[in-house]
């Protein structure tokens, strides 16, 4: 029997490329997303059965029902792919909001019905795309790098919960670097390296879930930027 994956957030970029790399290597997949018309254009080109679920993640309750109603007609599932986030660079009030409401507030929401369903279940897998941007706050990123810092505690606790009860309910904090994406064209092109397309963050992100890893960096190498992001120095931060 195909496994069952849910995609919060795969309208675009990383969520709609793993969506396409799931489907062809066999997984059955749930999406969501606020645009109808995105997610039917994405359905047409999964291979496996698909359901489509219009969710906006800033509604935290509505969405929390939507999640479950999802969940029903799908007959179950294996796998919740916490993948909404929006990112600004400003220090404009309204986009920070929009960043918490989403990133934070959507995610956990979000992430709290997966951990009951799941617990429950007594089985299941909460994979969430965290950045490598949670290591440190840079000027360039001050509530995004917050939101993502949070959102890979948040993880990390429910890791910690599954593991003491001895519950097989997986969780999997991705981390990626600079990925091609309508977030991340925002950027100053100078400031970005090691860049990789959707496609390949979406293959390495399947190959992480498949091999139940707690924490996963995409691509690899990223692993060596989060360390130094880690232990660099803040007069060196200060710097940058």
């Amino acid at each position: 029997m195909s496994k069952k994956a849910i995609i919060i957030g795969a309208s675009a970029g990383i969520g709609r490329a793993l969506a396409i790399e799931l489907g062809k290597n066999g997984y059955d997949v749930g999406i969501t997303a606020r645009r109808k018309e995105l997610l039917e254009s994405l359905q047409k080109e999964i291979p496996t059965q698909s359901w489509i679920q219009v969710m906006d993640v800033a509604n935290t309750e509505e969405s929390r029902t939507q999640l479950g109603a999802l969940i029903e007609i799908m007959g179950g599932c294996d796998i919740i792919i916490l993948n909404a986030a929006v990112g600004h660079t400003g220090l404009n009030w309204e986009e920070n909001r929009e960043m918490i409401q989403i990133n934070t507030l959507g995610n956990v929401a979000l992430g709290d019905f997966a951990f009951h369903y799941f617990k429950q279940k007594k089985s299941g897998h909460i994979v969430g795309i965290s950045s490598v941007a949670k290591h440190r706050a840079f000027r360039t990123a001050i509530v995004y790098s917050a939101t993502k810092s949070f959102l890979s505690a948040y993880l990390q606790g429910i890791r910690h919960f599954f593991a003491y009860k001895r519950v097989p309910v997986y969780v999997t904090d991705i981390r990626p670097g600079f990925v091609e994406t309508f977030m991340t064209s925002q950027n100053d092109p100078k400031a970005m390296f090691w860049v990789s397309t959707p496609e390949t963050a979406a293959y390495y992100i399947r190959k992480a879930i498949e091999k139940r890893k707690k924490v996963a960096y995409i691509t690899p190498r990223w692993w060596w930027a989060g360390q130094l992001m880690q232990f660099l120095p803040d007069w060196v931060a200060h710097k940058m």
